[in-house]
């Protein structure tokens, strides 16, 4: 019994689920900033495991505390919230962000958590808390599905350069206007990359300002995998080249069309990706 009534403390956000005079899953999900905080500290190659375990642990917490209190999905248990929180903001620098940024996520996330696009409504109905688990990773990751890699390519006179080779690494996110801007050095010349994502379309931009352009030591290189659908790897598949085409349907000396067909099997759709180069790039 008393191992019970701890579990479902913690499940329940340390009681704050339990003792809310109203939205308990709201209150109860409160432990969940203060936890993605304290793992902001952490580089992300230590975030990513750790946001792993506190999945796995919710499981059985989620799972004891339906049974202790006999009702599935109980809005008092918040385990599966305030555990998984931290997942929305691994890589993301929260600490140089002004305090009341934490505010607005967190009612972005409650506001999907109340509505439950599809399929987290329809994963709602497995059993246990396995059920409630995997509703909650499809309401933080919504899709995997990658129809293109652009990669900035490096050579010197032996081949492509590696990470290591790489020097005054500096790469800065700005969350309020979308973009990100890397800025490193590379065979003795200063590389500027900024990357942006356009609000209103589903678009990319990439800036890339540096001397190894002019001098053909950079280049860029786009890579059109298959998109693999799943959700623990980088949703690309390189083995399956006979189930998608990619083909340029048409091109200008700045700008190329590429149209995108996967297998009707797995999407009954095509993509059309806009490919352009400006005049102003060094």
């Amino acid at each position: 019994m008393k191992l019970e009534k701890l579990n479902l403390f913690v499940a329940s956000g340390f009681g704050l689920g339990l003792v809310a005079p109203f939205a308990p899953g709201t209150f109860g999900s409160l432990p969940g900033v203060a936890l993605a905080y304290a793992l902001a500290f952490l580089p992300p190659w230590a975030q990513i495991p750790l946001c792993l375990l506190l999945t796995l642990a919710a499981i059985p917490i989620c799972d004891l505390a339906e049974r202790t209190l006999g009702i599935k999905d109980d809005g008092r248990i918040t385990a599966d919230e305030w555990m998984l929180y931290p997942i929305s903001f691994v890589g993301i620098p929260i600490l140089d962000l002004p305090w009341w940024s934490m505010l607005v996520f967190f009612a972005v996330v409650r506001a999907i958590d109340i509505i439950k696009p599809p399929p987290a409504r329809q994963l709602q109905s497995i059993p246990g808390g396995r059920g409630k688990k995997a509703t909650e990773y499809f309401r933080i990751n919504p899709h995997r599905l990658n129809f293109g890699n652009v990669a900035l390519v490096i050579k010197d006179g032996k081949g492509q350069i590696k990470e290591a080779d790489l020097k005054d690494i500096d790469q800065r996110l700005d969350l309020y206007n979308g973009m990100i801007t890397s800025r490193f050095s590379a065979l003795g010349q200063q590389v500027i990359v900024q990357t942006a994502c356009m609000p209103c379309e589903d678009a990319m931009v990439y800036s890339i300002n540096s001397r190894l352009l002019s001098s053909g030591k950079a280049s860029v290189r786009l890579s059109l995998p298959y998109p693999s659908g799943k959700h623990a790897d980088a949703a690309t598949d390189w083995e399956n080249e006979d189930k998608h085409v990619s083909r340029i349907i048409k091109s200008t000396g700045k700008s190329a069309l590429v149209i995108i067909r996967p297998d009707k099997n797995l999407f009954n759709s095509e993509e059309r990706v806009t490919y352009y180069e400006k005049d102003d790039y060094q």
